[in-house]
């Protein structure tokens, strides 16, 4: 397995730093979650450590190997950043074609690996499609499928949910743990729950800066005894879940509410009764909160 060597890390754009002094040694396969809110300099960290933006001050290393020096190294990773990044006139397949030919593969190996990638991904539907044509989730298939098209062994994602329907959301952190099983995967994401949910380590980002790092379980730690809130919409009246549960909350309108939790341990149980009672369409949490609480901690 590959390992990713991030070494006191400083970039930015047009001379203004975003991220600062970022130190992270990640190995191995499984789920690296780096999260914070926005502006805190999440997407700007992984494209720095997908080789896409070059750092003002110091380099990332796979296996000892610095990505900004020596561009084969960059084959064993697959990336996919928040606009998909695929030519919007061109289908599905031809930006495999593409693709593959950049990387100095032939026609034959996008073929094999479509067949390989059909057990995971639904593929058939789309691959002739123009990519402007395609819906927001067609799109993430898309762009998993041309991450996932040279068989990677570090794949990075930026928030590959955002912008999803709950159902369709599910299945793609399905799929990210079952990737993750025999490579590793970096993500971002602006949701708590997914955190909790996929990861195996987490960094934490303030204002570009590390404010923690280390497992899920030192994170659940850490945030155990820290009051959540959340912001959820439902396609349902859900205010007798939420007091036969004894939970605090304001609704702002109906199946719209601001919801008090008095720490993390609750939201298995409230997002348990949540899927079992309604639909829900949107569950996120105040990030800039807890964020606060970890860097006050």
């Amino acid at each position: 397995m590959y390992g990713i060597e991030v070494k006191d890390v400083s970039a930015g754009y047009r001379s203004k730093v975003i991220v600062k002094d970022v130190d992270l040694d990640l190995r191995g396969t499984g789920v690296f979650t780096i999260i914070g809110p926005n502006g805190s300099g999440k997407t700007t960290l992984l494209r720095v450590i997908a080789g896409v933006l070059k750092p003002y001050r110091g380099d990332v290393l796979i296996d000892g190997v610095s990505i900004y020096r020596d561009s084969e190294v960059k084959k064993v990773i697959g990336y996919m950043p928040a606009d998909i990044g695929l030519l919007p006139r061109l289908t599905l397949y031809d930006n495999l074609r593409l693709f593959a030919e950049l990387l100095g593969y032939g026609r034959d190996f996008v073929e094999e690996r479509l067949e390989v990638l059909k057990k995971y991904i639904q593929v058939d539907d789309i691959l002739y499609m123009k990519v402007g044509a395609m819906s927001t989730g067609q799109k993430v298939r898309a762009g998993l499928i041309r991450a996932l098209i040279h068989d990677p062994k570090i794949l990075i994602l930026d928030e590959p949910t955002r912008g999803l329907d709950a159902v369709f959301a599910k299945h793609v952190r399905a799929l990210i743990q079952e990737l993750a099983r025999d490579r590793l995967v970096i993500m971002t994401t602006h949701l708590l729950h997914e955190v909790l949910e996929l990861s195996n380590y987490v960094a934490v980002l303030q204002r570009g800066k590390l404010v923690f790092k280390g497992s899920i379980n030192e994170l659940r730690r850490v945030l155990a005894d820290k009051p959540v809130t959340l912001y959820v919409r439902t396609t349902t009246n859900i205010d007798d879940v939420l007091k036969n549960l004894g939970i605090e909350f304001t609704k702002r309108a109906f199946g719209d509410y601001i919801i008090k939790l008095p720490n993390l341990n609750l939201m298995p149980t409230l997002l348990r009764e949540l899927s079992t009672s309604t639909n829900i369409i949107e569950f996120r949490e105040d990030l800039d909160e807890l964020v606060k609480a970890l860097y006050e901690g």
